[in-house]
């Protein structure tokens, strides 16, 4: 929900600094970008700015959500019989969260950090989030090194 309107479909990507909606999210709630600025990803893109007041997914809710209007591709915003993508729950909504994400059970749990209590037989692996993507220390087919972790990425 934005601003108490909804419910929209939003991708959760760990690897986004900032939350983001579609041009089309935008005129269908009436939201104006306020300023403008630049982001990369592929290549950088010109994007309009603004504070959504609201933001809520679930219980968890977060006021004054930095985000950009951004024209998101088609393989990512159509998704067949699902409906369509609105946008992006990126680091400006996330980082108010201990996030837990569950792939077996398709579940996301947003914690308040204060009562966050990691699930039973969890491993706690410390992450460096100083470029608010997660990044950890990791070993893949005997390869030690430092991985992102980064939920929008296929």
């Amino acid at each position: 929900m934005i601003d108490g309107k909804g419910p929209y479909h939003f991708v959760l990507d760990t690897g986004a600094s900032i939350t983001v909606i579609t041009p089309e999210l935008a005129r269908r709630a009436a939201l104006q970008g306020t300023g403008s600025g630049q982001v990369t990803g592929s290549a950088a893109v010109q994007v309009k700015t603004l504070t959504l007041k609201d933001v809520r997914v679930g219980r968890a809710e977060v006021r004054s959500v930095a985000t950009v209007i951004v024209p998101l591709p088609l393989d990512l915003t159509y998704q067949g019989d699902y409906g369509t993508i609105d946008g992006i729950l990126g680091y400006s909504f996330l980082s108010h969260f201990a996030v837990t994400i569950d792939i077996t059970h398709d579940l996301a749990t947003f914690t308040p950090p204060y009562v966050y209590r990691s699930p039973p037989r969890a491993d706690r692996v410390w992450a460096d989030l100083s470029d608010d993507t997660p990044v950890v220390e990791a070993r893949a087919d005997d390869i030690s090194g430092a991985f992102k972790i980064d939920t929008g990425d296929s």
